[in-house]
C-alpha cells in the first residue's frame, strides 16, 4: 500500500471508509472475518467494484486493518 500515490491512498481511504459490503478477496486484504456464518449475495464490492459474491463489511471488522495501514503509510510518506 505504500506504493500509492497520495491521490490513491486518499480514494483508498473513502472507499474502506465507506464501503457497505465487499467480496471475501477485498475483505481478506483490508480486514479481518470476524463471525463464523455470513449471508453472500451477488452485487457490487464497494471496493474493488466487481460484480460478484458480497457481505457487509462488518463480517471483516468494517475493514478497519486496512483503514489503519492506508492512514499509516500516509503518514510516514509525509
Amino acid at each position: 500500500m505504500s506504493n500509492l500515490s497520495s491521490k490513491d491512498s486518499a480514494a483508498l481511504l473513502d472507499r474502506l471508509r465507506n464501503a457497505y459490503q465487499c467480496c471475501s478477496e477485498c475483505g481478506n486484504k483490508y480486514g479481518v472475518y470476524s463471525v463464523g456464518c455470513s449471508s453472500f449475495w451477488i452485487g457490487k464490492c464497494d471496493v474493488c467494484d466487481a460484480e460478484t459474491s458480497v457481505t457487509e463489511t462488518r463480517d471483516y471488522a468494517y475493514l478497519i486493518t486496512g483503514i489503519r495501514r492506508v492512514e499509516a503509510a500516509r503518514k510516514s510518506a509525509g
